[in-house]
């Protein structure tokens, strides 16, 4: 039994505070530890406990100071549980003050002490601490008839104190008892029936000072730490030389006060995976105090009580003053760690109970909550200028980014999460983050859309939260332009005779088609945008093709015949072909090499005609 201490009254208001109760898991349980404060473990299953019904069997009227039966045995507890009836009386019309029961059992014996309407309530409550709603009939109590041949003295409430060791309980308040009879020739002799369940033995006394034949006797109540609590009936009875002719009674209720339990609101408890054994684990101990107004006995129980979290182990031992824990949750997947923390219906609480001597139990229920330290950066290698390649395959820009090391402080698993486009990707190997930018490839060269500056931030997070500050870094990704060279001789085109006309002197270019043969090549790989740049009065089909390394389509042109100036024939216009990867772009010169005519205006060589 954990020493009672005078502090931890000071307590009482975070033991209010910390008292709580919990959702009901469905399935999956194999002990009531496993279920949440206020149910139990039923086939398997979390059931909430039922509130107990309480029932009072009605009252017919009854005299005044008779002493009357309360009958509340009918009450009932689905669980079979049920421990304490909670009795009250009040006055509706009855000028007097209503009786106060001590009683916590089915039945409660009372007396009312004048004429009038009385309303009698009932509550049970059941081990789990569950209290039924309140059920009540009325009492109607009528003159009493006749006078009586003894009258007693008024009841008689108070509290109890235990002390001293050996331990002693006795009432606060002395009681005096009092008695006179209205006939002559009789004598008064005083007697004693316990509450239900206290029956008197060498630990439990009644004693009457100067004795039980006194008319107004001092009575003493005392148990040797045993339960004192309830309704004590003492009895007078007038008796002459025949017997019993008239009896009165004196109810003295000695009060129970409930057993007071605080403990501490503590912070989450830290964790750590271990990843050899691929589990999480955590621990603690939480300060808690228990102490009972009265002084009585008290003995105390902790259950350890876990759902939401697949069964895993959660377990303790209750010391003085201080209760443990252990958790450990098996790790495979990332939902596995919502069993940790944060798992939807995931609650671990320590529920601690005092039960004092006279079955009065308080109790308080503490949240058990897990915290998480989040990852930090670690140093490592941050990429400042990357290239980019062409991933045909998955027809994609894509360039590879190392974003440092990283660590976390619990030891946990680390994940990537999404960052900022294009380098979204952002995934973490043996604590070592990266991401792959990436722009897909919707069959126009766009490199421009993954290179250049870009702003990389790294959301690296453990199974719970990400970084508490997201870093962002500025990372060049790198372009090379392509090349453009053709892949056939696009041969010759006869330049003819100079010809004198109105205008002057110009050497006629006749109509030709020739076909260009484009080989366009990127360093990254990228897709090469080639288009025909014809001049004058020259066409080309197709206008523009794109060319997947190394293959390109082979472009022909369409030249109109031509006037073209003799003294600048030799430079007469080209066609061209340009190729761009969406970013850089080269021109190269796609027409056929021009012969001209000789020195003597005579054919030119390899020319058959003008």
């Amino acid at each position: 039994m954990p020493t009672r201490s005078r502090d931890a009254v000071l307590l009482l208001a975070a033991a209010l505070v910390l008292a709580c109760s919990s959702a009901v898991e469905s399935a999956g349980c194999r002990s009531d530890a496993e279920c949440p404060a206020a149910s139990r473990c039923q086939a398997s299953s979390c059931v909430a406990d039922a509130a107990p019904i309480a029932v009072i069997r009605p009252l017919a009227a009854v005299e005044e100071f008779a002493l009357v039966q309360l009958d509340g045995s009918e009450s009932r507890d689905g669980d079979d549980d049920l421990l304490q009836h909670l009795w009250t009386v009040r006055s509706v019309t009855a000028p007097c003050e209503p009786p106060q029961v001590a009683s916590t059992d089915p039945f409660a014996r009372v007396r009312f002490g004048c004429a009038g309407r009385y309303e009698v309530s009932l509550s049970v409550r059941d081990a789990l601490g569950v209290t039924s709603a309140p059920v009540a009939i009325e009492v109607v109590a009528v003159p009493s008839h006749g006078t009586p041949v003894v009258v007693a003295g008024p009841d008689v409430s108070t509290d109890h104190a235990c002390s001293g060791a050996p331990l002693l309980c006795r009432p606060v308040d002395a009681i005096a008892l009092s008695a006179s009879a209205t006939v002559a020739g009789v004598e008064l002799r005083w007697s004693v029936e316990p509450p239900l369940e206290r029956p008197l033995d060498a630990g439990r006394r009644v004693r009457f000072s100067p004795g039980p034949d006194s008319a107004a006797p001092a009575a003493s109540i005392e148990t040797d730490g045993s339960a004192i609590s309830g309704d004590w009936i003492f009895r007078v009875e007038a008796r002459d030389e025949f017997g019993v002719v008239g009896a009165a009674y004196t109810r003295v209720s000695v009060r129970n006060r409930v057993p007071v339990v605080v403990a501490d609101s503590p912070a989450p408890f830290p964790h750590a995976f271990d990843a050899a054994g691929s589990r999480f684990t955590s621990s603690g101990e939480i300060a808690w105090g228990a102490m009972d107004p009265d002084g009585d006995p008290i003995d105390i129980a902790a259950t350890w009580r876990h759902v939401g979290d697949g069964g895993a182990p959660f377990s303790g031992e209750l010391g003085a003053g201080s209760a443990t824990f252990t958790v450990e949750v098996s790790y495979a997947t990332p939902a596995d760690a919502l069993l940790l923390r944060r798992g939807e219906g995931l609650e671990r609480t320590i529920e601690i109970v005092a039960r004092d001597s006279n079955r009065a139990a308080g109790r308080v229920v503490v949240p058990i909550e897990i915290g998480n330290r989040p990852p930090q950066p670690a140093g490592g290698v941050v990429s400042a200028r990357v290239p980019h390649t062409f991933d045909a395959r998955r027809s994609r820009y894509v360039a590879q980014v190392q974003l440092g090391a990283w660590e976390d402080p619990d030891g946990d698993p680390l994940f990537g999460g999404t960052g900022d486009a294009p380098c979204a990707a952002v995934s973490v190997v043996d604590g070592n983050a990266s991401a792959e930018c990436s722009v897909p490839f919707d069959g126009v060269p766009a490199v421009d859309r993954i290179a250049g500056h870009r702003s990389v931030s790294v959301p690296v997070r453990d199974p719970w939260d990400v970084t508490a500050t997201v870093p962002f870094y500025g990372i060049d990704i790198l372009n090379s332009p392509p090349t453009l060279v053709l892949g056939n001789s696009l041969g010759t085109i006869c330049i003819g005779a100079p010809v004198t006309g109105l205008f002057g002197t110009y050497c006629p270019v006749p109509a030709t088609e020739y076909s260009a043969i484009p080989v366009a090549t990127d360093p990254d790989g990228d897709p090469v945008l080639v288009r025909a740049v014809p001049i004058y009065s020259a066409s080309a089909t197709p206008e523009q093709a794109v060319c997947m390394m190394p293959e390109c389509l082979p472009i022909r042109f369409t030249q109109a015949a031509m006037r073209v100036s003799c003294t600048w024939v030799r430079y007469m216009p080209q066609n061209y072909l340009s190729a761009s990867d969406g970013i850089g772009e080269v021109l190269v010169a796609a027409s056929p090499t021009p012969l001209w005519p000789n020195a003597f205006g005579g054919l030119a060589m390899g020319c058959n005609r003008f």
